[in-house]
């Protein structure tokens, strides 16, 4: 009679935990929520369908709608405030219901991150917060190099050149194969095509130098190797 009565108290009180932590997780599901998406201006190739992260001074969109009991949350008379980095970047003085941005970054340099706050101050008596951690990048350049493991043999091939995270498209790419100039590059094209004869010695190094030519300091590069079949 004891052990049945044992296991009636264990049952029942983790009935009551049980209906606790429901209850908890009905009232987490309840609270309202941010859909936040952001974008940016930086160049990336037209077939790329990744996301486009911003680099040094990219223009930069962010913006959220407020999702309360599955249904968009009507903001237009609700002072919203919004922080770049702890500094307060737009509130209701600027008018009510801001639920978009766009600002250019120069003060975030690559490989750090952007924090942008969202605050409702008053959304039924309660303070609504949201975060998000934007990372800024360096500018990058991928050499499109359809030759596997970058064995080769005599003959002419083909390499591709595609920049991305630069903020802007006015861009210029040199090619170089073993530090020297390709005497047969175009600087404003992104294809490069090599003739390797009997003279050539393995390895091949290609290398390709892309820069933004509205801003000096943005550029990046890329170098690989290629094998001669003997």
């Amino acid at each position: 009679m004891r052990g049945i009565k044992n296991k009636f108290i264990i049952i029942f009180t983790t009935s009551i935990l049980l209906s606790g932590f429901i209850v908890i997780a009905k009232a987490q599901s309840d609270a309202p929520q941010f859909l936040v998406s952001w974008s940016a201006d930086s160049f990336a190739p037209s077939w790329f369908k990744g996301k486009i992260f911003p680099t040094f001074n990219s223009i930069i969109k962010v913006s959220f709608e407020l999702v309360d009991n599955g249904k968009i949350v009507n903001l237009s008379q609700t002072p919203v405030r919004w922080y770049i980095n702890d500094n307060l970047y737009e509130n209701e003085q600027n008018g009510l219901g801001i639920k978009a941005i766009s600002f250019r970054d120069n003060t975030t340099y690559n490989g750090n991150d952007i924090n942008v706050r969202i605050s409702i101050p008053d959304y039924n008596g309660n303070n609504l917060d949201e975060i998000i951690t934007i990372p800024i990048k360096n500018p990058e350049v991928v050499i499109d190099s359809p030759y596997y493991n970058g064995n080769v043999s005599k003959g002419s091939y083909y390499f591709t050149v595609w920049p991305f995270f630069f903020s802007g498209s006015n861009l210029i790419t040199k090619w170089y194969v073993n530090g020297q100039a390709a005497s047969n590059s175009q600087s404003d094209s992104n294809i490069f095509n090599l003739a390797i004869g009997d003279q050539n010695q393995s390895p091949i190094t290609i290398e390709n130098q892309t820069q933004n030519l509205s801003n000096d300091l943005e550029r990046a590069q890329k170098l690989i190797n290629l094998n001669i079949a003997q």
